[in-house]
C-alpha cells in the first residue's frame, strides 16, 4: 500500500470518531507509517538502516557515501580496532554509524539540535548500536556555559544552524527557531564526565570549527587525526581559526585530501 493511500484510509477511519480518538488515531498510523518507511543501505563495512519519511532531510544523509567520500576514506585509513572517535555534529547518525560498524571502535557524538539528536538516537537503536556509540545531544565550545542554538529548518538532518547568536560559515543568521542548549570543552567534558579521549576527531559545525579546536589544548596533542569540515568564512580564517591549534599540537596536513570528494574537508594527522 502506498504512503498516500495509507494515509487516506487513516483519515477516513478517523474522521468519524470522537476528537480525542480521532488524534490518537491518527499519530499511530503516522507512527506505523513511520516504521514502514525504513531503508537499509549497503556500506564498504556492513549494511546501516535508516528511516527515510520523516523528512527529506534524512532520506540525502543517509546516502551521505555518496556526498562525503573522502570522510569515509578517512574512517576506513586512520580509524583502527580499539580507537575512540568523537564524532563532533554528528547530524543522524550516519558517520557515527558507519564506524561503530566496526564493534571494536567506541564513538561518542555529540548533536546538539533536538530534532536531528532524537532522529540520531533512533537510528542507534534500529541498527543495536546504542551500546557502540554514546550519543549527547550536546554543543561543544571553548567554554562551559548556558546559551541559544539558532536552527535554520526543523528537518531532522538540516545544517547551517548557529550557535549563541552567531552565524555560520556563510554568514547566515536567520532561523526556523531557537532552542537552548548547554555548551562544554573538548578538554573539560573528560575532567567533568570521565569520557574516553579521543583517539580521532569529526569535526562538522557549520562555522564554530575553531572555537570548539580552542577548547581542545590538552587534548590535541594526544589526538591521531582529526577531519574537518572548512567551508566559507572558515576557508578564509583557516589559518588562524584551524590551522594554527592543530599545527601547534603537532598535527600536519595530509595534501592528498585537500579538494577531493566533496571539496569540503580537510584531514590532519599526527607523522
Amino acid at each position: 500500500m502506498s504512503a498516500p493511500y495509507a494515509r487516506f484510509l487513516a483519515a477516513a477511519a478517523a474522521a468519524a470518531a470522537a476528537p480525542v480518538e480521532r488524534e490518537k488515531t491518527l499519530a499511530r498510523t503516522i507512527e506505523l507509517l513511520d516504521d514502514a518507511g525504513r531503508m537499509t543501505f549497503a556500506t564498504p563495512r556492513g549494511a546501516l538502516t535508516f528511516t527515510t519519511r520523516r523528512s527529506v532531510g534524512a532520506f540525502k544523509m543517509a546516502k551521505a557515501w555518496d556526498d562525503e567520500p573522502e570522510t569515509l576514506a578517512w574512517v576506513d585509513d586512520h580509524v583502527k580496532p580499539g580507537d575512540v572517535v568523537w564524532d563532533i555534529g554528528a547530524a543522524i547518525g550516519v558517520m557515527a554509524m558507519y564506524m561503530a560498524l566496526d564493534p571494536e571502535v567506541r564513538v561518542v557524538a555529540f548533536e546538539p539540535k533536538a530534532a536531528s539528536y532524537a532522529l540520531l538516537v533512533d537510528h542507534l537503536a534500529l541498527n543495536g548500536m546504542g551500546d557502540r556509540v554514546a550519543a549527547y545531544c550536546l554543543a561543544l565550545s571553548d567554554e562551559r556555559k548556558l546559551t541559544s542554538f539558532r536552527v535554520d529548518t526543523r528537518q531532522p538532518g538540516g545544517a547551517s544552524n548557529g550557535l549563541d547568536g552567531t552565524p555560520n560559515q556563510f554568514g547566515a543568521g536567520s532561523a526556523a527557531l531557537v532552542q537552548s542548549a548547554m555548551t562544554v570543552s573538548i578538554d573539560e567534558f573528560q575532567t567533568l564526565y570521565g569520557a574516553p579521549a579521543p583517539d580521532h576527531l569529526k569535526l562538522d559545525v557549520d562555522g564554530i570549527e575553531g572555537v570548539i579546536l580552542r577548547g581542545a589544548r590538552a587534548t590535541l596533542p594526544r589526538v591521531k587525526s582529526v577531519i574537518v569540515e572548512v567551508e566559507g568564512d572558515n576557508l578564509a580564517h583557516v589559518a588562524e581559526r584551524i590551522e594554527a591549534p592543530l599545527f601547534a599540537a603537532g598535527l600536519v596536513e595530509d595534501m592528498k585530501v585537500r579538494g577531493a570528494g566533496s571539496n569540503r574537508n580537510r584531514l590532519y594527522v599526527r607523522r
